[in-house]
């Protein structure tokens, strides 16, 4: 499992106080676990797809404005967007994503492989087949 990252530059005026999403990638048997770091990031600042085998989250961190005067800033700020291509197939239909002091979990249930599968095989009535004579 080797999950691609990719981040975008921030639309910030600061550019060296860009945020990056960190993110990890868990798998189990059933589940694939995102689970990203978004200090600051309200829910309804989140924004998750999900297009084939690629997933995306952004969003904004919401910041006020800053004091005037010298100050040392280390907290990051800008849009962001941060994508996971995904090594499996998952069930869209029951990704579940929560967010719970400032750390966001995705969980996204995979699909089973359609592997090899025993077909039941059945006798019907016996028929005859009539012969020209």
């Amino acid at each position: 499992m080797n999950p691609t990252p990719i981040a975008h530059p921030s639309t910030s005026s600061t550019p060296a106080r860009a945020f990056r999403a960190v993110a990890d990638l868990y798998e189990t048997a059933t589940h694939l676990q995102v689970r990203c770091n978004l200090p600051g990031v309200a829910a309804e600042n989140i924004q998750l797809s999900i297009e084939g085998r690629l997933l995306t989250v952004s969003g904004t961190p919401e910041s006020g404005p800053l004091p005037d005067g010298k100050a040392l800033i280390e907290y990051p700020t800008g849009s962001w967007k941060r994508s996971l291509k995904l090594h499996c197939d998952v069930d869209v239909d029951n990704i579940r994503a929560q967010t719970r002091n400032g750390v966001l979990d995705i969980t996204l249930p995979k699909l089973s492989p359609a592997g090899p599968r025993r077909i039941a095989v059945t006798s019907g009535p016996e028929t005859t087949v009539a012969t020209p004579g």
